[in-house]
């Protein structure tokens, strides 16, 4: 088949959009949009709300200073640990070679 003739076909199937649709879809974004206003500026004015919001702000901040912290601290564990574990094995080899017998 023609080019032409395969898109005017497919131009005949494709459902055409309604006007009433087009309107409906229109006054929902502009209800959204009304919506997303008013509850931004109440949030905004909430005391409620900015305390929650600063609450969140302190943990989130105190969690950051503490894993900062804990980092360091985890660092020099892992190699105590790192070292201890160094030393048990080369206990071991000793002992597995006969070397570490009295």
């Amino acid at each position: 088949l023609p080019l032409a003739v395969v898109q005017q076909q497919q131009q005949q199937q494709a459902p055409r959009a309604h006007p009433a649709g087009a309107m409906s879809q229109f006054f929902q974004r502009i209800a959204q949009y009304l919506a997303n206003e008013l509850v931004t500026k109440r949030l905004a004015n909430s005391q409620t709300f900015m305390s929650a919001a600063h609450k969140t702000h302190q943990n989130v901040q105190r969690s950051q200073e503490l894993l900062k912290t804990g980092k360091g601290q985890a660092v020099e564990q892992s190699k105590s640990a790192f070292s201890f574990l160094g030393d048990v094995r080369r206990e071991l080899a000793k002992e597995l070679t006969g070397k570490g017998k009295p």
